[in-house]
């Protein structure tokens, strides 16, 4: 798919440099791999928020009980 791109002349120079100095392929492979990285930024963000949530909520502390491995406890 084909897709027109209105960059300002900064961004425009930023690619091009990059597209130099790390001998990408093409501006695309470069936009492409900067969509890559904005995508697995989003989806850390996504993991902290979901874990975030879980060890706030009420369901947590059950959890946390089962997984417990006993290293806490006194040797017999």
């Amino acid at each position: 798919m084909t897709v027109s791109v209105t960059l300002s002349s900064q961004d425009a120079f930023f690619v091009e440099d990059y597209v130099n100095q790390k001998r990408a392929r093409s501006r695309s492979a470069a936009i492409r791999k900067a969509i890559r990285l904005l995508r697995e930024s989003s989806l850390e963000e996504d993991h902290a928020a979901a874990f975030g949530e879980r060890s706030m909520s009420e369901g947590a502390r059950p959890w946390d009980l089962t997984t417990r491995d006993g290293a806490d406890e006194p040797s017999r």
